[in-house]
């Protein structure tokens, strides 16, 4: 699949993308739109009827069946969105419905398989944290008479109790840098499953393989990206207030949020997503050695 050449600013080129494919993909985000605008329609009925004191009122029940099949056909549209728009990018045929809920089963192995393998050694550095906190409370919670007996007959004890709160603390911090950094590396599992057709777990694999040296691109740019979302969506909550100020029933319809998630965020997030993608296959196949330079 021929694709354009990378930017160095995906930011920038994913906007001017995501611009430009308004008239020819404009069906498709109109579909986003749809569910987006549904899903805010059915939550908001569901929370109408929910109470700290008596739960849901068994008359809100029959909405949660509705926001699971809404989900689901949100995630559907996710995969589609993202492969149509690939193919869109290459001059391919846009792909059909069912081309892209085939992809579905091993994206969600990618995905249990990702969260296996970030939140596995997460939970165990926290945990482990945990317990050293809890021993240094411990020590901390002895009576007065106790402390000094305990500090005359063992004189590190103090210096103990420093170090196990010092690696308490270690370790959590490295529990996060390792959900970051495995997050970082796994991260293009997802387009290599819809967009390359790769299976879940040897997509993450080439993901692995993929992303070193290039760690530091993805996250500062998915910082910026997330930047410029939040401030949109500051300026969709003032319009939807503005709104629900001259008519109540847009205060469940979201109609401003649920226009710039489907025409605006969305795409440009599949836009973005795809660009960071191509830049960086295109910089591990710059630096993978062509067997060829050495016959």
């Amino acid at each position: 699949m021929s694709t354009p050449t990378p930017s160095a600013n995906p930011v920038a080129a994913s906007w001017d993308q995501a611009l430009a494919s308004r008239t020819s993909l404009l069906p498709l985000y109109a579909i986003g739109f749809g569910l987006t605008v549904a899903l805010s329609f059915a939550m908001s009925r569901l929370l109408t009827g929910f109470s700290f004191v008596f739960g849901l009122e068994p008359s809100t029940l029959v909405w949660i069946p509705v926001i699971v099949v809404i989900g689901l056909l949100m995630a559907w549209y996710r995969v589609h969105l993202l492969l149509a728009i690939a193919r869109h990018r290459a001059h391919q045929a846009l792909p059909t419905p069912m081309e892209s809920l085939r992809r579905v089963p091993q994206l969600l192995i990618a995905g249990i398989l990702a969260v296996g393998f970030v939140a596995g050694p997460l939970i165990v550095l926290m945990v482990a944290s945990a317990l050293f906190s809890l021993a240094v409370g411990a020590q901390e919670a002895l009576p007065m008479q106790e402390i000094m007996l305990e500090q005359a007959g063992s004189p590190g004890a103090r210096l103990g109790s420093l170090f196990q709160g010092v690696l308490g603390l270690f370790l959590m911090i490295a529990g996060l840098v390792w959900a970051v950094y495995a997050s970082l590396r796994i991260s293009q599992a997802s387009p290599l499953v819809i967009v390359d057709s790769q299976k879940g777990l040897a997509a993450l694999k080439q993901s692995w393989a993929m992303t070193p040296g290039r760690l530091w691109y993805i996250f500062s740019w998915g910082i910026v990206l997330a930047i410029c979302f939040f401030l949109l969506g500051i300026v969709a909550g003032v319009i939807d207030s503005f709104l629900a100020a001259l008519l109540p029933v847009f205060v469940s319809l979201g109609l401003a949020s649920g226009l710039l998630t489907g025409f605006l965020i969305t795409p440009w997030t599949s836009f973005f997503t795809l660009e960071i993608f191509d830049y960086v296959k295109h910089k591990a196949a710059e630096s993978t050695p062509n067997p060829s330079n050495n016959v």
